[in-house]
């Protein structure tokens, strides 16, 4: 078990689509989004941040990760070569081909939306419940755009 750097008191998967590289089919990929986190990586120091996407998932705590695997199964974990790591990657539904997160989350990405308009074409599905991760973080101005559906 690694440690767990992320802690946050709820999260959202975002789902948006892409075309796999691989064999070009129109494919579903999640990213998981957290509307504050503390980075408890120095345990002296812990470092308290804003809405954050997860990136290069190589832990994260049994309850977060069954409500991850019930809503996109796709996300699961592998090595990538790229990154030179196992951690929590998309993979298309079609082949079954990684997803990197290095294309996932880059500018031209489907979680890299330039205003309102593209943030509100994304798919949120909010998770009650507090997520402990082991990750990186990624920052925009547009994660705090996003929207949390209505509790009812």
């Amino acid at each position: 078990m690694t440690d767990l750097n992320i802690s946050a008191i709820s999260c959202a998967l975002l789902q948006s689509g892409t075309t796999c590289w691989k064999c070009s089919a129109a494919t579903t990929v999640t990213a998981i989004w957290v509307p504050g986190c503390i980075d408890n990586e120095d345990e002296e120091c812990p470092e308290e941040g804003g809405a954050a996407l997860l990136k290069y998932i190589s832990d994260l705590d049994a309850g977060t990760m069954a409500r991850v695997r019930a809503a996109s199964p796709w996300l699961k974990s592998n090595y990538s070569h790229t990154a030179d790591q196992t951690h929590l990657a998309n993979h298309c539904q079609a082949c079954d081909a990684l997803q990197g997160d290095h294309f996932v989350y880059c500018p031209d990405g489907p979680f890299f939306p330039q205003d309102q308009a593209g943030v509100d074409q994304l798919k949120v599905i909010f998770e009650h419940g507090p997520l402990m991760a082991s990750a990186s973080t990624a920052q925009s101005g547009w994660m705090e755009l996003v929207k949390l559906p209505a509790e009812g």
